[in-house]
C-alpha cells in the first residue's frame, strides 16, 4: 500500500497509556493528507495538511469496537505473521468531482480530540482525485512484536 507506517512519539504515548488503562480508548479519526510529506517520529498534527472541504471529502471516525486483533503466529505467511496485529475494516472515500484536482499523499490517524497523531503513512504513489467516482481506500492496521 504505502511506505513504512510511522507511529510518532505522541502516538506511542497514547497507545501505551490506553494499553494499561491509564486513559480510556476512544474513537480515532482517519484523515487523508495533501502535502508532500514523509511521516516521522516527531510528527504533530500541524505537519499534515488535511484534505480540504472539496470533492465531498470527510474524515472517517474509527470506533474502538470495530478493530479486529489477531494473535502472533496467525498471519498469512508474510513477514508479519509472527507479530500481533490489529486491523480496521477497509475505509473508502468516493469523491464527487467538485472543487478541482487534489493530490493525496497519504493518511494519518488522530485521537478523538484531533490534537495528536497516532499513526501516519505516506502512499507509495500519490493519488490524484479529480472526477466524480474517484476512490481512495485505506485499511488501517497496526502490527507489534518481533519475529
Amino acid at each position: 500500500m504505502g511506505m513504512a507506517l510511522i507511529v510518532p512519539n505522541e502516538g506511542e504515548l497514547i497507545l501505551l497509556e490506553a494499553a494499561v488503562g491509564k486513559t480510556a480508548a476512544g474513537n480515532t479519526k482517519l484523515k487523508l493528507y495533501t502535502n508532500n510529506y514523509t511521516p516521522a517520529h516527531d510528527d504533530v498534527v500541524g505537519d499534515f495538511t488535511e484534505f480540504g472541504a472539496v470533492q465531498g471529502y470527510a474524515e472517517k471516525t474509527l470506533a474502538p469496537a470495530s478493530w479486529n486483533a489477531a494473535a502472533a503466529g496467525t498471519g498469512t505467511g508474510s513477514s508479519d505473521s509472527n507479530k500481533a496485529s490489529i486491523t480496521y475494516p477497509q475505509q473508502t472515500w468516493t469523491f464527487d468531482g467538485t472543487g478541482g484536482d487534489v493530490t493525496v499523499y497519504g493518511y494519518y490517524i488522530t485521537n478523538d480530540a484531533e490534537d495528536k497523531v497516532i499513526v501516519a503513512e505516506k502512499f507509495a504513489t500519490a493519488q490524484t482525485v479529480s472526477a466524480s467516482g474517484d476512490v481512495i481506500k485505506v485499511t488501517p492496521r497496526l502490527t507489534l512484536g518481533t519475529v
